[in-house]
């Protein structure tokens, strides 16, 4: 008889309907919270990075409209990128590079005289740093893909780097990333910004 009440309470338990919807919610409310956690992070990373290629294009162009750049002012970089980025950010640095294009070098001597010449050569004419990150020099530049400029252009290159924990990535695992930027800009008023 127990096995048989047994049964129909089992019966009755499978057609019951009551709290399933509470049961469904408990049991997707992980998945919910995840998603939402996940898309909170990555709107902040992307925030983050939107902002600080804003503020790199920015110092660039705040130093390709000077004609001569001295210590006191490109001091004030740091500060000015800093303050443009959200709260939140580690180690971020700022180098400002001038880079002049001194034209075709000639083929060595021991090589046949039949017109070959090497790639463009260009030069660091000066570069300043702020922050953990060394000075360019001329051996720095293969590694960048330099915009086309005419022999004795000059280009300010500016790069900026930070550290930056997105929101809740210490709960979800996620290490701090670190967003490098660069920005070409070509001087406005003078061939060159001259450093003093």
């Amino acid at each position: 008889m127990s096995a048989l009440r047994f049964a129909a309470g089992l019966g009755r338990f499978g057609r019951d309907e009551r709290a399933s919807v509470t049961a469904e919610f408990a049991l997707w409310l992980p998945v919910l919270f995840a998603l939402l956690a996940g898309a909170i992070m990555f709107f902040d990373m992307f925030r983050v990075s939107a902002r600080a290629v804003r503020a790199t294009a920015t110092l660039g162009d705040i130093v390709a409209r000077q004609t001569v750049a001295d210590d006191a002012f490109l001091e004030t970089l740091l500060p000015i990128f800093t303050a443009s980025l959200p709260a939140g950010i580690e180690d971020p640095w700022v180098r400002v590079t001038s880079i002049q294009n001194v034209g075709d070098v000639p083929a060595a001597a021991s090589e046949p005289e039949d017109g070959r010449v090497a790639a463009p050569t260009h030069v660091v004419l000066w570069s300043h740093v702020q922050g953990p990150a060394a000075p360019l020099t001329t051996a720095d530049l293969d590694r960048y893909d330099l915009p086309p400029m005419q022999v004795g252009d000059t280009v300010i290159l500016t790069e900026t780097a930070l550290r930056h924990a997105p929101i809740g990535g210490r709960i979800l695992g996620v290490a701090p990333v670190i967003r490098a930027n660069l920005s070409f800009n070509r001087p406005r008023f003078v061939p060159a910004v001259v450093r003093e």
